[in-house]
């Protein structure tokens, strides 16, 4: 009979029974090591040594054990005090998955994982996640830590927090304002005011025009007043070019109300904006979400599924030279495709999350390819040198989308169809 899986046979007297040294007590050893070297101020120390020891003894107990669990959220601390956020957010998430998977969502150290990656990701900014964890804790927390354990109540903080008050209560954004202002709550938006600016202006010109009108009527009575010679038009201030078909005489009546000089610009490139079906040119089939397959995650994906049914909906906004693809959630809301960690590694996943301002990992640039399929190629703004295609350029249905190496293959290509 073999030992089990990070167990050993006692070698001398006794043979045949289990050692009492077990991975389990040797992880538990590290983790105390680790600890200290922490306590002393060496971060990169006490990490290194805890992810070995937690790698060796995932392998030995497996991923959903006990110990495993628990020194994940150790190492995922000490990645998280080095800055490593991404690291810890990967750290976790693989641990939650695996505790969830054997042990349930309710588990109480599933829950403390739950825990500490909703204040990571609120931390990293990622407002989707966080509130989903959150509010699993909120719903499962009461019953296996305590309706007043301290990360219940801090879900319940999360979930019903409000804004501080203010003396001054914005604005509505405006239809007209950037999406990024929109959905930030910034105001009116750069358009509305530029709008805003151009409405007082042409109100102010009607105002001066109608005193002036006013003035003539009062000192001539009716009188016509006399044509003004006529003269060639005032040559353009430098730097501006007159407007074609600008009349070369003042309309009488109208010099406060004259229109401004026009400038010169290169004509703009078409961009795209608006619903689009986005299909793989490989298999014809559409962008959506799903489980990840080929691991028990958990996890909602966007990968490629038939377009009959494909849901949600994919809207391209155009931000700043690049595209946000947003996810017309039916019960979610509006979210964003995002790149896992930051979108700069090779083999990352693209999952939704809430849209948020200035995320370099939510934009992608559309490069147009003719083989070997006519479309585009997708980059993530931070991990341009990768494209974006289908993992192991799979034809089955539900594969997940992937950044990597650029091949040119045509799992990498995508076509896009108003919807």
């Amino acid at each position: 009979m073999a030992p089990r899986a990070g167990q050993r046979w006692r070698c001398g007297p006794g043979a045949g029974s289990i050692s009492t040294v077990s991975a389990a007590e040797r992880l538990a050893a590290a983790v105390r090591t680790a600890d200290a070297r922490a306590g002393a101020g060496d971060l990169p120390g006490a990490r290194d040594l805890l992810a070995g020891a937690h790698d060796e003894a995932g392998v030995a107990l497996g991923p959903d054990h006990v110990a495993v669990l628990t020194a994940a959220r150790r190492l995922a601390a000490v990645h998280r005090s080095l800055g490593e956020l991404g690291d810890a957010r990967r750290v976790l998430e693989e641990a939650q998955a695996a505790g969830a998977r054997t042990h349930g969502d309710g588990h109480p150290l599933v829950l403390s994982l739950t825990y500490d990656l909703a204040g990571l990701v609120d931390e990293m900014g990622n407002a989707y996640e966080a509130r989903r964890n959150y509010d699993l804790l909120a719903r499962l927390g009461p019953g296996a830590l305590g309706a007043d354990h301290e990360y219940v109540a801090a879900a319940g903080r999360h979930l019903n927090r409000e804004e501080p008050p203010t003396l001054v209560v914005p604005p509505r954004p405006s239809l007209l304002a950037p999406a990024d202002e929109r959905e930030a709550g910034t105001g009116m938006g750069r358009r509305a005011r530029l709008l805003a600016g151009i409405g007082l202006a042409v109100l102010v010109a009607l105002a001066t025009t109608a005193v002036a009108a006013l003035s003539s009527r009062d000192s001539g009575e009716g009188a016509a007043a006399p044509a003004p010679p006529a003269t060639a038009a005032a040559a353009p201030t430098p730097g501006t070019t007159a407007p074609p078909g600008a009349a070369s005489t003042p309309v009488p009546g109208r010099e406060a109300a004259k229109p401004p000089p026009a400038t010169t610009a290169a004509p703009k490139p078409t961009v795209l904006s608006g619903r689009y079906v986005i299909r793989l040119a490989h298999t014809g089939m559409c962008v959506g979400e799903g489980p990840e397959l080929f691991k028990d995650t958990g996890r909602t994906v966007l990968g490629q599924h038939p377009c009959a049914g494909v849901s949600p909906p994919t809207i391209l906004e155009p931000v700043g030279g690049a595209y946000r693809i947003k996810l017309d959630h039916p019960v979610d809301g509006l979210g964003c495709a995002t790149v896992d960690y930051g979108g700069t590694e090779d083999g990352l996943l693209l999952a939704g999350a809430g849209c948020e301002a200035g995320r370099a990992d939510q934009r992608f640039t559309l490069e147009p390819a003719t083989t070997p399929a006519a479309g585009y190629r997708l980059r993530s703004v931070p991990g341009r040198s990768f494209c974006i295609g289908v993992y192991q350029a799979s034809r089955q249905d539900g594969v997940q989308l992937i950044q990597t190496t650029c091949d040119g293959g045509p799992d990498q290509v995508f076509t896009l169809r108003r919807s």
